[in-house]
Parts: structure tokens; sequence; C-alpha cells
């Protein structure tokens, strides 16, 4: 197979504290801990994600939307969808 060059991380405004995220962009800084593991997970998950591109490992885009919506409701934008291949 072709090695990776490039990873998308998708992620969502919910990694930061509950409030209202108008104006809110990627120089927040992230909690440390979170109100529940699902949101956990997230933010942790963007963690690795900039570790990786930080270290040079691969080069790493995070996207983090307040809306993650699409194909037949579940997943991600049809726009996304279709910039990334998948249809």
């Amino acid at each position: 197979g072709q090695a990776l060059s490039r990873f998308v991380h998708l992620s969502s405004l919910g990694v930061y504290a509950a409030k209202n995220h108008h104006g809110t962009d990627e120089t927040e800084a992230l909690p440390a801990r979170h109100m529940d593991g699902y949101t956990q997970t997230k933010v942790e998950a963007e963690q690795i994600a900039a570790r990786l591109g930080a270290q040079a490992v691969i080069a790493v885009v995070v996207k983090q939307d307040d809306e993650l919506v699409g194909l037949a409701g579940l997943g991600i934008r049809n726009e996304v969808a279709r910039n990334c291949g998948g249809g």
C-alpha cells in the first residue's frame, strides 16, 4: 500500500467546556478533564493527533465543527464526504 501523508481528524466543538461556542476557535485550550467519558475521548483523540503532527510523524489537520450531519443523518456533511472521496 501507499504511505499515508496526511491525517484529517474530525472532531467537534464539544471538546471545549460547555458554553455557547460562538467565536470559539482552536486557540482555546482544551480542558484536562471533561464532564463525561465520550467527550473526554474526543479531547484525548485531539491531543494524540496534535502530538503526532508536532512530532512530524504525519501531517495532521484537526477540524472542529458544531454541526456534523449528512448521509442519512449519520456521519459527516455530504460535501466533506465528497471531498474525501466518499461519494
